[in-house]
């Protein structure tokens, strides 16, 4: 796998499931490959989520463009592409726009097909922690969680989750929050991917929390 290619396939694998990517070959094809290994593919742009690999056509380079998102959401993307100098750098345009800038092909989430996220409401959550059964693991950034967070809960950011499955208890229901739901969705998949079964993604994340509570 080429230097460039492979560090947008790192970073992937830091958000997926097991086994990551688990394709190879020319990009030309990640797109079909990886639907075939079971990873969700979307085809079209304004379907982009945090963590899916960007895949489409360099005009001007006459070559496969491979990118990866790093957020979105409000008909803009923010994704990482490299430059002229093979130096990574970020840009932020609006969806609709990927078509005309890439010739924009698809985006590989960082989601399996089979997968099923186990959800459960913050009431449900919160009723589980009081009677002392749950663990919140927070799962944000931890800028956003020094912010502020559920009382006791434990940070452990998305993308540090895998190099600390052994802080994550087995013999407790894990309770994962994030702002709204996405991030925990994906910290829940990775989590079964290693065999965790009692981690549930906090439907709503802390925008309900914080709901809930100004109230």
């Amino acid at each position: 796998m080429e230097q460039a290619t492979g560090y947008f396939a790192r970073e992937f694998d830091k958000t997926a499931p097991a086994p990551g990517v688990n394709w190879t070959g020319e990009e030309y094809f990640w797109l079909a490959d990886a639907s075939q290994k079971g990873w969700v593919v979307k085809k079209a742009p304004q379907d982009a989520k945090a963590g899916a690999l960007l895949v489409g056509f360099d005009k001007p380079h006459n070559n496969i463009f491979i990118g990866l998102v790093r957020d979105a959401g409000d008909g803009k993307i923010s994704y990482e592409k490299l430059d002229d100098a093979g130096k990574v750098i970020r840009r932020i345009t609006a969806t609709e726009a990927l078509e005309r800038e890439i010739a924009f092909y698809g985006y590989i989430w960082p989601v399996r097909t089979q997968d099923t996220v186990q959800q459960i409401s913050m009431g449900e959550a919160m009723e589980a922690w009081q009677d002392g059964g749950a663990l919140f693991v927070d799962v944000r950034a931890a800028d956003k969680y020094r912010q502020g967070h559920i009382p006791g809960a434990v940070s452990i950011p998305l993308a540090e989750l895998k190099s600390r499955l052994k802080e994550i208890p087995k013999d407790k229901k894990v309770l994962l929050i994030c702002r709204s739901g996405e991030g925990s969705s994906q910290a829940n998949l990775i989590l079964q991917s290693y065999g965790f079964a009692g981690t549930y993604s906090v439907s709503g994340g802390m925008l309900e929390w914080t709901g809930s509570i100004e109230k």
